[in-house]
């Protein structure tokens, strides 16, 4: 027997009959930024009008000291930024958090990306690199906590959210029929929740995605672990893009990437063997900040054969490439041979940390009554800045679906609007995910099957192409920054 999709007052009132169980009409497991995102966005959905929401965070409840950000001369910074995409900032600005975070001044500019690799020229490479730049701004750098902070200043203004602290999730129950409710229990409580839609933003290892029946989750461990830490930094002072600028090398043993946020500071992403990190992290300040620099510097090892071939295939591609852009990439070169990147001058007390990295895909986002989004449905390396903006986009098309699907009187766990929002979903982020996992296994770690010489070669290359296609370099630039390609 078929039943006919329940509306939201249809389904609050079913709930109540069958059980006592406490409701509410969809439930958030995961109260990082993306699932407070989803919680905000919600919300404020014209079908969503006085829903019921309950986000479940499984920490204590934090103060983000946003005013004291906002008054304070010298401020000090997170060791966790993310690179906010234009349509992760479209979404902020939806919801009323990026007035917040512009408010505090809690938000810088890149203007212009320049990318190079280990052993790609002189003094370090810096004749052999990447720039992207755009029209408008390429991303934003923002400390996680000021996202937090901003959105859950307006989730607690919200009168339709409910936040629950130190509520880890423990167990999901999914229903098999769409007559059925979803339940959830919190570790340390005895009450039992029920929702029309579950919805899990509990990070890599979902608990609600392991409920799923019949979810297969494609993942593997890169063997590498991020080094994290805000520095102190001395800039070209010539450079028109200072305080500006994303610096990003691929080192022999991993990416490097230096943040910037704000013209003396900036935040350090550096991948690395979990041998090496280790060792890094042992290691005082000033140690430290030596074997950073001398990474960044480093003279080519490669023998001095190796480094003329590498260079002169370089000059090869670079000029003949030219030949077909549409722009005069022989001055944007000129410009980039005389840019190095920055001198780190110090590193902030007990802001280094680390952390594991791997790669992780759910074949399925959703089921019964239940949505994945974020890194619950999928975790990638770092090397992009993509992983929070491919979450903020899953905000954005789960919203969008279940709106539609609202307004013509569907339920608002109705499986077509599921099932919707998984193809949208999917079909943008497993082409970006798979192109990450590839620049990494190309640039992001030493390989033991080709020797160094032809791999610096191959990857020079590769950087040369992109810096002389003008249409290759626009759209991996509007790829970046969240815009249609």
């Amino acid at each position: 027997m078929n039943m006919m999709p329940m509306k939201l007052s249809a389904v609050r009132l079913y709930s109540s009959l069958s059980s006592n169980k406490k409701y509410y009409d969809v439930i958030i497991a995961g109260g990082g930024m993306v699932g407070c995102a989803m919680a905000s966005k919600l919300s404020q959905e014209p079908s969503m009008c006085g829903a019921s929401i309950l986000l479940l965070e499984g920490g204590l409840k934090k103060d983000y000291a946003l005013d004291t950000k906002k008054n304070s001369p010298n401020r000090s910074y997170s060791n966790r930024v993310s690179a906010v995409s234009k349509s992760s900032v479209q979404l902020l600005q939806s919801v009323g958090a990026w007035q917040i975070i512009e408010d505090i001044k809690g938000c810088n500019a890149v203007k212009e990306m320049r990318i190079w690799n280990s052993g790609g020229g002189q003094s370090g490479g810096a004749n052999n690199v990447l720039t992207f730049n755009n029209d408008n701004d390429l991303a934003y750098i923002v400390e996680n906590d000021n996202i937090l902070g901003a959105l859950y200043k307006q989730i607690h203004d919200d009168p339709n959210i409910t936040v629950h602290y130190d509520s880890r999730v423990n167990q999901c129950n999914l229903p098999e029929t769409p007559s059925e409710m979803a339940t959830v229990k919190v570790a340390n409580a005895e009450t039992t929740y029920e929702t029309s839609l579950l919805i899990g933003s509990d990070g890599y290892g979902s608990k609600v995605r392991s409920a799923i029946n019949d979810q297969q989750y494609v993942s593997w461990e890169y063997g590498q672990r991020a080094i994290v830490a805000t520095l102190n930094i001395q800039s070209d002072e010539d450079d028109i893009y200072k305080g500006h600028v994303a610096w990003q090398k691929f080192a022999q043993l991993g990416p490097i990437a230096l943040l910037p946020l704000d013209n003396q500071i900036c935040s350090l992403v550096w991948t690395t063997s979990i041998e090496e990190a280790q060792r890094l992290i042992n290691l005082n300040d000033n140690e430290f900040i030596q074997a950073l620099n001398d990474v960044l510097s480093e003279e080519k090892e490669l023998n001095k054969s190796s480094m003329l071939l590498a260079d002169d295939v370089v000059r090869m591609v670079t000029t003949v490439l030219s030949k077909f852009s549409q722009s005069n990439n022989n001055n944007e070169l000129h410009k980039v041979v005389k840019s190095v990147p920055p001198i780190i001058t110090g590193v902030t007390e007990n802001s280094r940390g680390s952390f594991p990295l791997g790669f992780g895909h759910a074949c399925q986002y959703v089921g019964q009554r239940v949505a994945l989004v974020g890194d619950a449905a999928h975790r990638i390396h770092p090397l992009a800045g993509q992983g929070v903006n491919l979450g903020f986009n899953d905000v954005i098309e789960l919203s969008d679906q279940l709106n539609k699907s609202l307004l013509t009187g569907a339920d608002i766990g109705d499986l077509n609007a599921l099932l919707n929002y998984e193809t949208a979903a999917q079909r943008r982020n497993v082409p970006i995910m798979l192109g990450v996992d590839g620049i990494q296994k190309l640039y992001g770690s030493s390989n033991n099957f080709i020797p160094p010489a032809i791999m610096t070669l191959i990857r020079n290359v590769g950087i040369a192409f992109c810096q002389s296609a003008s249409s290759m370099k626009k759209a991996l630039s509007d790829k970046a920054s969240g815009l249609p390609v």
